[in-house]
């Protein structure tokens, strides 16, 4: 799903002031009520936003896993950056673990340039891409499609991992601060540290705006990977978390 305009507005409004009335909303997008219903309804039915009486509230991100649709409208620019970044690490003849997030999608087109590739990915969006190009072999796991998800996990997808050995692991995480890297997920976290546990090496993606909002579950420290890529300069305590532990920061 490709969110429209309207409801690309509608997320905006609602992340800035949180919740609004249906006559506000009405107001900031010159619409009429009904035609917001229809919007509010379709935003609510993918886990964006929550409906009340006589207006709508945005979901929070505290410990809340946002819905696939409304991750791949977000910071696009940045992710599509950190992707070229991650390519350098890539070579012929590699096998890669890519996660279902947004940012590891990007990823997907620079395989183009490569021969002999095989990719194990939970993403239903990463596999679909890569189908398309025969230089690649691609593998997903069995498990639980996530309801507003393009993702599978459980248990099943931690025992199908630990078939395979990867070159490289690239995945994302739901926030860092300067002792490590969360999900909202527990399913995710525990998916993420089998791909972890069973590649030689572990590159996080990660954008600007995951920094410093730390969640409930811990995903690892910086000592389980090999490289941090983002899109802007850190500040100093990450600066320092990269020296001390001794993992590249890439930016």
């Amino acid at each position: 799903m490709t969110l429209s305009i309207r409801q690309n507005t509608i997320l905006d409004l609602l992340t800035k002031k949180k919740s609004l009335s249906n006559a506000e909303l009405c107001k900031q997008l010159f619409c009429s009520l009904s035609t917001l219903r229809r919007e509010l309804l379709d935003l609510e039915t993918n886990g964006l936003i929550k409906r009340h009486h006589g207006g709508a509230t945005i979901i929070s991100k505290s410990n809340t896993e946002f819905s696939h649709f409304y991750r791949e409208t977000e910071n696009n620019e940045a992710k599509a950056y950190i992707a070229s970044l991650a390519a350098d690490f890539i070579g012929n003849g590699m096998s890669i673990f890519l996660d279902s997030s947004s940012t590891s999608f990007y990823i997907c087109e620079h395989l183009r340039q490569f021969h002999n590739i095989i990719v194990v990915t939970n993403g239903l969006r990463n596999a679909i891409s890569l189908s398309a190009m025969d230089n690649v072999k691609v593998y997903l796991p069995g498990g639980e499609l996530k309801t507003n998800s393009t993702s599978i996990v459980g248990e099943l997808t931690g025992n199908f991992i630990a078939n395979f050995k990867a070159d490289l692991c690239f995945l994302s995480c739901r926030g860092i601060d300067p002792e490590g890297t969360y999900e909202a997920s527990l399913n995710q976290a525990l998916f993420k540290q089998h791909l972890m546990a069973n590649a030689k090496q572990s590159i996080l993606l990660c954008d600007e705006t995951k920094f410093d909002s730390p969640h409930f579950f811990n995903l690892s420290s910086y000592q389980q990977i090999d490289a941090l890529i983002t899109n802007t300069e850190p500040s100093i305590d990450y600066l320092e978390s990269a020296h001390n532990l001794d993992f590249e920061l890439l930016y």
